[in-house]
């Protein structure tokens, strides 16, 4: 560590880059040279390191008293006081050996000297030195990027607007299609015009040169057969020397001759030769002559292309002239417009002034209306709620008179059944008890009952009520005598029950439908008819039967009692039925556990007054419930 990477600060130019770099506000004026040397103190050297990572890394002050995440601890709060320290060291250790320090220590956090101190501050003031200049360089390029960036944003803007342009000028507008379409067709017609001329002269032409070429072809056979000739001629001429005769006037006279004919020969040859060099001059001047021609076309074609241009500048100079004055005449249409608009912008804010005013005052009109209903309004709130709160004192008040009012009436009913319960016992409790117990009495009076029932019950109803007993219910009844005496005994009961049934009697109804069942005639009964889904203990449809061991009622209440725990438990549907004759008589506390069990199983009593001996009374006034 001797060869050092940083530059080695003394105290006092540590303490000024801190001052500068690293820490702000009342900590930077209050830092002192005795705070780092010679005994450096803890507690500064931890806020120095703090601020710096927060500089370097943007650690947040709180982040080094919070518990590491992928640590468990058994017991955080022991780790509590010792948590800023190990986050420090934990980020110190991480940051150092960037800063070319790599022997730091947790004792130089808890315990520092003031040599190593130095050395590691100016390790960091000198990596935040170094940080500085790459993030000015940085900011440097990042600036050029950002215009780079921008200039390329508008040149590709430009270079969009310039295609824009080019797509404009490339097409056609909509209105001078037909114009285009137009001159396109005019120029298709002079091209071919041109063309059809340009074939019909070089036709021409062609035409010429072959008949000259024809003519050159056939003087030329003429000069050959001439020198043909010349080459015969002269042939002739060596044997006529060979045949010359030796005299001389014959031979002045050939001669002669012969200078006749060489003359006219020569002659004939030179015509020849004359026409000959025409004919060769002018197949010479031939291919100058095409050339000519060539460069005549093409003078004519520019001529056309120079004439077509011409027009259609002539054209586009008169459609422009024309563009021209129609837009000068708008353009004066429009200023009259413009002053036609001008005027009625001037009329239409003058009216919209003077209806923003009355709408402003209304406004304020409306206002003032708001407030004054809205006070109004509050004022009747106000009175609303007091006379819903005295609304809800009276309802409050009705509701306890009535409650009140129904109490009374549940008492006045409870004691007028009480008394008429009595009086009903006294009236008819004797002469039933002796019709039942006195057998002679009851053979004596059994037929004038019996008659009396089949005449308000009709003998078929009592037959087929008799039927439905489970015990003839699958016999007929002309089957045999047996079957004929069971049928009257069955009968005879009924009728009895009947009877009796007539007295007072309570049914205390459950919580399904009403199952039959017939009681002994001579006793005062308890039963209980089932109709239950199968449980384990009560099968099917049953009849359970509770017979009194005393003249009064508590025996038969009691059992009762206990058969609704079980029944309770066991059936879902069931039916109880408490029958009393009046020959035992009912006792007053009797009464009592019979409304206990009406309070405790919320049964339902019914009262069957006696209908035979007052015959007055109609079948709808036989029965009135009680509750």
């Amino acid at each position: 560590m001797e060869a050092l990477s940083f530059p080695r600060y003394n105290v006092a130019e540590i303490l000024i880059h801190i001052r500068n770099k690293i820490l702000t506000g009342a900590d930077a004026k209050n830092l002192s040279k005795n705070d780092l040397y010679p005994n450096p103190k803890p507690e500064v050297l931890h806020m120095i390191y703090m601020r710096a990572l927060q500089i370097v890394y943007g650690i947040r002050l709180e982040h080094f008293y919070m518990m590491p995440v992928n640590s468990e601890v058994m017991y955080p709060h022991i780790m509590e006081g010792f948590l800023p320290v190990s986050n420090l060291f934990i980020h110190l250790d991480s940051f150092l050996p960037i800063c070319r320090v790599n022997d730091f220590e947790i004792a130089d956090i808890l315990c520092p000297k003031a040599k190593r101190t130095s050395r590691f501050l100016s390790g960091i003031i000198n990596f935040i030195h170094f940080r500085e200049a790459c993030r000015e360089t940085y900011m440097e390029f990042l600036w050029q990027y950002k215009s780079s960036v921008d200039k390329m944003q508008q040149l590709n803007a430009a270079h969009q607007e310039a295609l824009m342009k080019l797509e404009k000028l490339d097409s056609v507008p909509v209105e001078e299609q037909e114009e285009f379409k137009q001159l396109s067709d005019d120029i298709q017609e002079l091209q071919q015009l041109l063309n059809q001329e340009f074939r019909q002269k070089t036709i021409v032409l062609q035409e010429g040169n072959s008949q000259k070429k024809s003519d050159i072809s056939e003087k030329t056979k003429r000069l050959n057969e001439l020198k043909l000739s010349l080459t015969s001629m002269k042939e002739v001429q060596e044997n006529l020397k060979a045949k010359i005769v030796d005299s001389p006037e014959k031979l002045k006279n050939f001669k002669e001759k012969m200078k006749d004919t060489v003359q006219k020969l020569k002659n004939s040859r030179q015509e020849v030769m004359e026409k000959y060099e025409t004919y060769r001059d002018s197949v010479d001047c031939l291919p100058s002559c095409q050339l000519e021609v060539q460069l005549y076309q093409k003078k004519i074609q520019d001529l056309a292309d120079n004439r077509e241009k011409l027009t259609s500048i002539l054209k586009e100079s008169l459609n422009l002239e024309d563009q021209i004055e129609s837009e000068e005449s708008e353009l004066k249409k429009l200023k009259t417009e413009e002053n036609s608009f001008k005027r009625l912008m001037i009329v239409k804010k003058e009216k919209l002034a003077t209806v923003q005013f009355k709408i402003n005052k209304k406004h304020e009109d409306i206002k003032q209306y708001k407030r004054t209903v809205i006070e109004d309004c509050n004022k009747v709130q106000e009175k609303r709620g007091a006379v819903y709160e005295r609304v809800i004192t009276i309802n409050q008040e009705i509701q306890k008179i009535r409650f009140g009012i129904q109490q009374l009436k549940d008492t006045t009913e409870r004691e007028k059944l009480k008394s008429q319960i009595e009086v009903d016992f006294r009236e008819y409790q004797t002469p039933h008890r002796n019709a039942v117990l006195n057998s002679s009495t009851a053979n004596v009076q059994f037929p004038r009952m019996l008659e009396k029932i089949q005449n308000h019950y009709g003998k078929n109803q009592i037959k087929e009520e008799c039927k439905k007993s489970p015990t003839i219910k699958h016999r007929s009844a002309d089957q045999s005598v047996e079957c004929q005496r069971e049928l009257q005994a069955v009968t005879e009961k009924r009728l009895i029950f009947m009877i009796f049934e007539l007295h007072w009697h309570y049914l205390a109804t459950g919580i399904c439908t009403v199952v039959g069942g017939i009681p002994q005639p001579s006793e005062g009964l308890l039963f209980l008819s089932v109709e239950s889904i199968p449980s384990p203990r009560l099968r099917g449809n049953q009849d359970l039967w509770c017979h009194p061991s005393s003249h009064t009622m508590a025996e038969p209440l009691r059992q009762a009692n206990d058969l609704f725990r079980l029944l309770r438990h066991e059936c879902k549907r069931f039916r109880l039925i408490f029958v009393l004759d009046t020959m035992f008589g009912l006792a007053v506390a009797d009464l009592h556990l019979l409304t206990f069990c009406n309070k405790k199983y919320r049964l339902q009593f019914i009262r069957i007054p006696v209908a035979l001996e007052k015959e007055g009374r109609g079948e709808n006034n036989l029965r009135t419930r009680r509750n």
